[in-house]
């Protein structure tokens, strides 16, 4: 019963978080907004997917959070900040955020994508390992895109957010994104359960065609 508890509350601090970022995304959110349109994002596809924005607010998110009776023994756990001397800090700052759902559409993870060179840390930055999120174990879209995977009786698997979300914009409504991982067996095996065929869309240079060749001797394993 306590892990339940936990759980549910951990679904209810990303669910809460998410809200938080799209928010931002509407009321602060100009520069991300033209660097999504930038990239050929439209507002109502970044709506269908639930993208958000990051203020560059060293407690921002951890402060929502607690205004919301998240409590602070639970937001340590959650994967949403980084612990330093000087006590926690939202881990994503001034990013593009993107909710990563569950097969069930709960929000269990975020990746991000920093709009300035100067941010701190990677280009991507992701969500660790949690009580509710494994990267191995999910697949980002999959949430929106399985009842057409087995509709069309395949997945077309691609490598990156924007990737999926121009191929949804485009009518491939039946693919999903890797999480910059490869595939596992446990992420063939949630996409098996709709369709046992896949289409690998990766990059066309070397890493992308070494990659579809590693992906696809998994999947026929």
């Amino acid at each position: 019963p306590a892990r339940r508890s936990k759980i549910g509350l951990l679904k209810k601090a990303y669910q809460l978080a998410s809200e938080y970022y799209q928010e931002n995304l509407q009321k602060h959110g100009s520069i991300p907004l033209d660097y999504l349109k930038d990239r050929h994002i439209t507002p109502e596809l970044a709506n269908k997917f639930g993208l958000g924005y990051a203020l560059n607010s060293a407690s921002g998110l951890y402060n929502y959070l607690i205004k919301h009776e998240i409590n602070k023994t639970l937001l340590e756990e959650s994967g949403l900040f980084t612990k330093g001397q000087y006590g926690m800090t939202d881990l994503f700052r001034d990013r593009v955020i993107f909710p990563i759902h569950s097969i069930n559409e709960e929000i269990v993870a975020f990746g991000s994508r920093k709009l300035n060179e100067n941010t701190y840390g990677g280009k991507y930055v992701n969500s660790p390992t949690t009580p509710i999120y494994t990267k191995g174990n999910e697949l980002y879209g999959l949430h929106l895109t399985k009842n057409e995977i087995g509709k069309k009786n395949a997945a077309i698997v691609t490598e990156g957010y924007f990737d999926l979300m121009r191929l949804y914009e485009k009518g491939f409504t039946n693919s999903v994104a890797t999480l910059g991982t490869a595939l596992t067996e446990n992420q063939i095996s949630l996409v098996g359960r709709y369709t046992k065929n896949f289409y690998l869309l990766f990059d066309g240079d070397v890493a992308g065609r070494n990659a579809a060749l590693k992906n696809a001797g998994i999947i026929l394993v």
